[in-house]
């Protein structure tokens, strides 16, 4: 397993603490989970904690995008393992400078380790639909000079 690889399953165990205890600080999140990873290497937790702070840095505008593409279903009814691979892949989509099909693809591949049974095609399918769509407002802001949609 590569390290970006760990380094975003250590980001998902970070955000799904926080997510879970509420009130609870990265900072103090990070610390309980580098004492019980010691041997991980000082490059995956540094990549680990930038994916998982970024992500949390931008929650209100990746939750507005999970809101929008999942219909009839709300992000709070979503078991927290699978809201938060979808908040890292598309904290990644918009703010990483990586390719689009390898963001998904490690996802879905996370989404299969942690996730619930079928949590990786409805995974897939979200940030699939949010790449097209990315991709889309981007060509035509190219051609017509349009703006990106405010929650970008």
């Amino acid at each position: 397993m590569g390290k970006r690889r760990k380094a975003r399953e250590y980001a998902l165990k970070i955000l799904y603490a926080v997510d879970i205890q509420h009130d609870e600080k990265i900072d103090n999140c990070c610390a309980m989970l580098d004492s019980l990873y010691v041997n991980c290497p000082d490059q995956v937790k540094e990549y680990a904690e930038t994916l998982a702070k970024g992500t949390l840095n931008h929650l209100d505008s990746i939750d507005k995008y999970i809101s929008e593409y999942i219909r009839n279903w709300k992000l709070e009814r979503m078991s927290p393992i699978d809201r938060n691979i979808l908040r890292l892949g598309i904290y990644e989509l918009l703010y990483e400078a990586l390719d689009a099909k390898i963001i998904i693809d490690e996802a879905v591949e996370i989404a299969k380790k942690y996730g619930s049974n079928d949590a990786f095609q409805f995974i897939n399918a979200v940030l699939d639909a949010i790449n097209k769509n990315m991709r889309s407002c981007q060509g035509s802001s190219k051609k017509k000079q349009k703006q990106l949609p405010a929650i970008m």
